[in-house]
């Protein structure tokens, strides 16, 4: 049987008074929410149009570790690279499910005026309904909790640990310019971010994986490495 570590219990109780705190505070949230969305300047509406395009970062960086590992033969990049995805997957569907509960409509389509245009990203545009839902923002769990895992497993560097946390919240900022979130959206989904990439770290410390036999594993008797889950070859 999995336990639940404490700092699960306490980051979910945590997470639920910030949905409180979110409804108690809701007056203030649209007020800062406005102040950010209504401060316009042509270099901010190119930067942040930019940084919408990012919103698929992590997911590209697992699949470029993905690849060099796979041309290098290195299995502890490849490994990686599953266990990204599946975090990402596991995030994906607990702050849909979030969405569905909390169902906050988004301020584009609930304020007036409201600034900005964005794009859904490829997940929520292709696999998700929740698009009139905002609370939590998928974009800011997804990107936390990647370079999160990121940093745990590579130990990055001070200037990469700086680029890949700033990216975070610069990442967060886009989001509330151009109309697709508040603020307590983005803090909300920064801490779901970190509470499911810590959920995920655990039960991979735990050897869930192993047990699942999630991995790379080679095919005996030939070079061929195929993604695995269930029954190991």
């Amino acid at each position: 049987m999995i336990k639940i570590p404490l700092f699960n219990v306490f980051f979910l109780i945590l997470f639920c008074s910030s949905s409180l705190i979110c409804s108690t505070l809701s007056e203030r949230d649209q007020s800062l929410f406005l102040e950010i969305n209504h401060y316009r300047t042509p270099f901010l509406d190119r930067s942040h149009q930019f940084l919408n395009y990012t919103q698929s970062g992590g997911g590209l960086i697992y699949l470029g570790l993905g690849v060099h590992g796979l041309i290098k033969g290195d299995r502890a990049e490849k490994n990686l690279a599953i266990l990204g995805f599946t975090n990402l997957a596991y995030n994906t569907i607990v702050t849909e499910a979030l969405k569905a509960t909390f169902q906050r409509v988004r301020p584009k389509l609930a304020l007036d005026p409201v600034y900005g245009s964005y794009e859904h990203s490829w997940v929520t545009k292709h696999l998700i309904t929740s698009e009139r839902h905002s609370f939590p923002s998928l974009s800011a769990s997804s990107a936390l909790g990647s370079v999160y895992l990121l940093d745990h497993y590579l130990k990055l560097k001070w200037y990469w640990k700086t680029m890949g946390y700033g990216w975070v919240v610069l990442l967060g900022y886009s989001r509330i310019y151009q109309g697709a979130h508040y603020p307590m959206d983005i803090l909300g989904g920064f801490l779901l971010g970190y509470l499911n990439a810590k959920t995920i770290l655990y039960l991979e410390e735990k050897g869930f994986f192993r047990k699942m036999k999630v991995g790379v594993y080679p095919i005996e008797g030939t070079e061929i490495l195929v993604v695995n889950i269930g029954k190991k070859f």
